[in-house]
């Protein structure tokens, strides 16, 4: 077999975490000479949160997560692997994990390697622990499927474990991102009031609906709040109070500039699996507020780099702004680069999924 990789990355949803991890490696990879990258696979709509120059992308009619959207990943995907034959596809998320694996064991069997990252596990949430346990049967099912899995934090590896894989090719690659970025010095000219900015989906997962409950709680002159995002699934339904603005997503270049200038990014998910966002907030020199779910401890040590809340709690939010009033907020900035730059950075993820890639053409 040659030995030089011919990559394609799947995804059933582009928005959010998902594409910037993509984009992440795709800055990499299509400039490494042993790496021949077919593209992108993903829902046409999405597609243009690829952001990466000469990275070829191929798109499918996503209507939902239903049947038909299922069934065309299904029959577009075979196309494209029939016409330009991978030797490695990166599988990215449950439901192309799911979808993807299942098709190259029927139609691609031993003919392409499959790397699989859940981008957090569908069982590690706050559901029924039925529902939890069931998906993760289905997962271990599915195990033998990929040759290699990816957990993007230590938590994710320790969730492993406790539900019992067999975790013999399962790899730790924790999440980083590139240094490269363009952030100017923070503006001096800051409107009155804490600014906080909420960034991601709409959807019960991130916690936004805890946020804005809580935000009834303060005047409009005393707290604002931007949100940039929209609904993606189980989108949420509630009141949006005063002082509370909402923008549609933003380029990646403007986004990185505000995780800098607002006074604190609040992320209240309930569970993630690594998240992007914080790594962003810390490389941007921000102020990261984040809830107390484990793979967060991993990022943020509170009040030193950023601050933890309990979002169990009936008025966290008070806690937040307690915090933002009297922490000495230069220092927190500074603390926060630093730890980016020491645990965080795109290279030590890519020279490490490059090794697992080329391990993977060697077997």
């Amino acid at each position: 077999m040659d030995n030089k990789i011919k990559l394609l990355h799947v995804s059933e949803s582009l928005i959010g975490g998902v594409s910037s991890y993509i984009n992440e490696l795709l800055e990499f990879q299509s400039v490494n000479d042993q790496i021949d990258l077919v593209g992108v696979f993903g829902p046409s709509a999405e597609l243009n949160t690829i952001t990466t120059r000469n990275v070829s992308c191929y798109g499918y009619i996503k209507k939902g997560r239903g049947f038909y959207s299922s069934l065309n990943f299904l029959f577009k995907l075979h196309r494209l692997l029939s016409k330009e034959r991978p030797n490695i596809v990166h599988l990215h998320s449950t439901i192309a994990g799911f979808l993807g694996r299942l098709l190259i064991v029927i139609f691609f069997y031993n003919k392409i390697k499959v790397v699989y990252c859940a981008h957090c596990w569908k069982f590690d949430n706050k559901s029924h622990f039925l529902n939890r346990y069931a998906y993760a049967l289905i997962e271990k099912f599915l195990l033998p499927f990929a040759d290699a899995v990816i957990n993007i934090s230590p938590h994710e590896q320790d969730l492993l474990k406790h539900y019992g894989f067999n975790t013999a090719n399962v790899h730790l690659v924790v999440n980083g991102i590139s240094r490269n970025v363009n952030i100017e010095a923070r503006s001096s000219n800051i409107k009155s009031g804490l600014r906080l900015l909420f960034v991601g989906r709409f959807d019960y997962q991130k916690g936004l609906d805890l946020l804005l409950d809580e935000m009834n709680n303060f005047k409009a002159k005393e707290v604002s709040l931007t949100i940039v995002g929209k609904g993606v699934v189980n989108s949420i339904s509630t009141t949006i109070p005063d002082g509370v603005e909402i923008v549609e997503w933003v380029n990646r270049e403007s986004l990185q500039q505000w995780l800098a200038d607002f006074d604190c990014v609040i992320m209240p998910s309930r569970w993630e699996g690594m998240p992007m966002l914080a790594l962003e907030v810390l490389r941007a020199g921000g102020v990261i507020a984040a809830s107390n779910i484990p793979p967060v401890s991993y990022i943020v040590e509170s009040g030193v780099n950023g601050f933890v809340f309990d979002i169990e709690k009936s008025g966290f939010l008070v806690d937040v702004i307690d915090f933002l009033s009297t922490a000495d907020l230069n220092n927190v900035r500074l603390n926060a680069k630093n730890t980016f730059v020491s645990k965080f950075t795109s290279e030590r993820v890519n020279d490490q999924l490059f090794a697992i890639y080329k391990n993977l053409l060697r077997a």
